[in-house]
């Protein structure tokens, strides 16, 4: 697949319902590969690709909005919880 096709990987469908749900998700991220991995508690708003397919979302462990590589996932699971839109932007 190309840039205009980009292939969807398996985080692909259980975010995207999350995000339509408002549904908080657990995930173990690494940021960079010379770091160990964290556990993230998020409140995901959207998907985009650009090279990459990216996590757009509201993290509750850094308290600040953060985009998230998929590739860089290695675990990911619903916390049971369900959150309301922030007020607060992008932007900010």
């Amino acid at each position: 697949p190309g840039p205009a096709d980009p292939a969807r990987p398996a985080w692909y469908q259980p975010l995207l319902a999350a995000v339509a749900a408002r549904r908080v998700v657990q995930l173990t991220y690494c940021a960079r590969t010379d770091e160990a991995a964290s556990e993230r508690l998020v409140e995901p708003i959207g998907l985009y690709w650009r090279r990459h397919w990216y996590l757009v979302a509201y993290c509750r462990t850094r308290q600040a909005f953060r985009e998230f590589r998929f590739d860089r996932i290695s675990r990911l699971a619903e916390s049971g919880e369900t959150f309301a839109p922030r007020p607060d932007t992008l932007a900010s």
